[in-house]
């Protein structure tokens, strides 16, 4: 029985690639100083993770603290749908 193969090898590292991709991550780690590109930072790692637009849609609602520029329902909706698809247009296009 072989216990060493380059198989092996290859199925060891991407494990471990994707369990370094999928790392909990937060809001806070891509704080840029500005709540919007931080916003978008977020938003781009999530899509590249592959989470659901969903589950991006409501940890950026969850994790942001200040939505003074976006108040009412409505306006902080337009504000995450646009955020999320530029983001999902960028990992498309890379």
């Amino acid at each position: 029985m072989e216990l060493f193969n380059s198989s092996n090898l290859y199925l060891s590292s991407h494990v471990i690639i994707l369990q370094a991709l999928n790392k909990f991550i937060s809001h806070s780690d891509y704080e840029k100083g500005d709540e919007s590109k931080t916003d978008f930072s977020y938003a781009l790692a999530l899509v590249r993770r592959k989470y659901p637009q969903s589950n991006i849609r409501n940890r950026l609602l969850a994790e942001r603290t200040n939505w003074k520029n976006h108040k009412g329902i409505h306006r902080k909706n337009a504000y995450i749908t646009r955020t999320i698809e530029k983001a999902i247009a960028i990992v498309q296009n890379f």
